[in-house]
């Protein structure tokens, strides 16, 4: 166990002064990069997320760690999919520790907002128009249209994304075979 994490520490090169970074560390340009956030929109974020000032990392004897920072490990992790050890130096935690940080936080998250989208369908469904005229109205500025200002049936009515993907999606366990 001593060789593993002399291993991590030594080869690897943790960073240690970033296992608890803050918004204020990153640039403006970090965080459009890493969070797909603008800075000044984070801060905001975190606060309405009700995120606490300290997380329990879940499981045994793994400690704490800041909520603005797991939060935004969080989001770069939900930002693209890329493997573990990649962010040991940036964010200054081997990489066991940043799958439980990210495991805690996510949870913490669902636990506190799964009634926002988990059968509130309703609430979203009168709004669709209001996201379709937004989607709409950014398209439309499009410099990849081909056609100026004039968007194709195909993406006319498009009122959500998720995650950057254009997959068919249900719940799981539901079979839709028909």
């Amino acid at each position: 166990m001593v060789f593993l994490y002399l291993y991590l520490f030594i080869l690897l090169r943790i960073t240690q002064r970033n296992n608890n970074r803050r918004l204020n560390s990153f640039t403006d340009e970090d965080c459009w990069r890493l969070f797909r956030f603008r800075k000044r929109h984070l801060s905001n974020l975190i606060t309405l997320l009700n995120i606490p000032a300290v997380f329990e990392i879940k499981g045994d004897k793994n400690g704490f760690a800041d909520g603005e920072y797991a939060t935004l490990y969080l989001l770069h992790r939900l930002r693209y999919p890329g493997i573990l050890a990649d962010c040991i130096n940036e964010w200054g935690r081997e990489y066991t520790q940043l799958s439980k940080l990210f495991n805690t936080c996510l949870d913490f998250l669902y636990d506190q907002h799964k009634d926002k989208v988990i059968g509130n369908i309703a609430w979203y469904q009168d709004r669709f128009d209001l996201y379709n005229e937004a989607v709409r109205t950014k398209l439309s500025r499009s410099a990849h249209l081909p056609v100026p200002g004039q968007i194709p049936a195909n993406l006319d009515n498009i009122f959500a994304f998720l995650d950057c993907t254009a997959n068919a999606i249900c719940r799981p366990g539901l079979s839709y075979n028909k």
